[in-house]
């Protein structure tokens, strides 16, 4: 059982100041201002073994608290796929008699499992009193060895019909296209938008994937909300097996980008609109003018009155949206400019979005214009920072991403020093019309 540790706060009363030089009573001192510890704390990170770091955030304020266990291997990591660890690891807590699932309800305890590009997490929420027995059915699901055939059947079912509903949906198809035109067969950049491979049912081979992917080095087992770092130092070191050495095929291989073509259609039956996807190579994390380049996108596409927002909805009445996607990555994405008109509209929606972009390049953009993003970023970062649960969910993603857990107020601090001139550089550099692929979603 976890010891609770009780917080005593002191309090003190100010004493009334006499004027030794007339031994009459001087009004009372002002108290200075109390000064409050913020009840976020910034996360501490600390050495479990060589394989393995821990995180916790501090808040006190609710009775609540968060497990992550995140380890380093995902759907772009050849070694996981080719062993079938993404459905190891999503499908874990379906055991056949479905005991898992039922004690976490009784304990009104939420599990979620995912798998992101490079990392796969399991995330647990309950309240602190139930944290012993919610650590004991975090053991029973890590050492599950009898996962529910049925529910892989199912998992599988979803798969095939997720696959074919996707070929009826233009958004999918028009990222299929920008994927497959821009990276080559087998560059992982590709995964989500490929037809999904065979769901492995046998109970043995999951279990030793998943085994392996919890002895991977390069783990990390996260805590927020209302615990003290005594408690968790007690409870980090029993959640995890003993590391083993990381087997091969655990790094994917990201191919050259192809050589794109001027223009694409794709063509799907029984549309009534034409949708657009003009788009590049945006630039990685590392590039020199990342900052300048995230300000330049919002200016452009990034809110409800950007430049191109203006030109095709507001102004010109084209479109109900227009908008870009793609914001970076350690690798380059697809940088993509969107939207959608009535098949009768198609060339002159077409002609204003060139024409918006053009100006953009040419003119660059405004100090008005700087001011207001530098704004958006400063203001919007505020709120990714009200919760402990966000605070180690950001700790967590810089840690599987090779970041600095600084990495994201390092760039708000490089946003807020830009210049007119930066961005008008990068603008220059990374959004020449000519650079652009105009992509058509359009009837047959």
């Amino acid at each position: 059982m976890i010891a609770l540790l009780t917080v005593l706060n002191a309090s003190a009363q100010d004493d009334i100041v006499t004027d030794a030089a007339t031994d009459e009573a001087a009004p009372a001192a002002v108290a200075p201002a109390p000064v409050h510890e913020p009840a976020l704390k910034a996360p501490v990170l600390w050495a479990v073994d060589a394989a393995t770091t821990a995180v916790l955030v501090e808040d006190h304020r609710a009775p609540l608290v968060q497990l992550r266990i995140q380890v380093p291997a995902g759907n772009w990591t050849p070694w996981l796929i080719e062993n079938h660890g993404i459905e190891a690891w999503l499908r874990q807590n379906y055991d056949t008699d479905g005991d898992l699932r039922a004690r976490a309800d009784s304990l009104a305890a939420d599990f979620y499992f995912n798998v992101r590009e490079q990392r796969s997490t399991m995330v647990v929420r309950c309240l602190k009193r139930d944290l012993p027995a919610v650590l004991e059915l975090v053991d029973d699901i890590l050492t599950n060895t009898d996962y529910d055939t049925e529910e892989l059947k199912r998992m599988q079912q979803g798969y095939d019909i997720g696959w074919k509903g996707s070929q009826k949906e233009h958004t999918f198809r028009m990222n299929q296209a920008t994927h497959r035109l821009l990276f080559a067969e087998g560059d992982p950049r590709r995964i989500s938008y490929e037809k999904p491979g065979s769901v492995e049912t046998n109970s043995d081979e999951l279990v030793a994937v998943r085994d392996a992917m919890l002895r991977l080095p390069g783990r990390v087992i996260g805590f927020s909300g209302d615990l003290t770092l005594e408690e968790a130092e007690a409870m980090v070191g029993g959640i995890l097996p003993e590391a083993e050495a990381a087997p091969e095929g655990m790094e994917p291989v990201f191919y050259p980008l192809s050589v794109l073509p001027e223009s694409a259609v794709e063509s799907m039956d029984n549309l009534t609109q034409t949708y657009f996807a003009w788009f590049k190579a945006g630039p990685n994390w590392e590039a020199e003018d990342y900052a300048a380049w995230r300000v330049a996108d919002h200016v452009l596409g990034g809110h409800n009155f950007s430049r191109l927002n203006v030109a095709l909805r507001h102004d010109g009445g084209e479109t109900y949206g227009v908008r870009t996607a793609g914001r970076g990555s350690e690798n380059e994405r697809v940088y993509s400019i969107s939207t959608f008109t009535r098949l009768e509209n198609t060339e002159s929606t077409e002609e204003k979005l060139r024409a918006a972009l053009a100006t953009f390049h040419s003119e660059g953009i405004s100090a008005e214009e700087l001011d207001g993003a530098i704004g958006y970023w400063l203001g919007s970062r505020l709120s990714d920072k009200q919760s402990p649960n966000q605070i180690l969910n950001e700790t967590l993603w810089a840690l599987g991403n090779d970041r600095t857990i600084d990495w994201k107020d390092d760039l708000n601090e490089a946003i807020a020093a830009l210049t007119v001139e930066d961005v008008n550089a990068a603008i220059t550099e990374h959004f020449a019309p000519e650079s652009f692929t105009m992509l058509r979603v359009t009837e047959e």
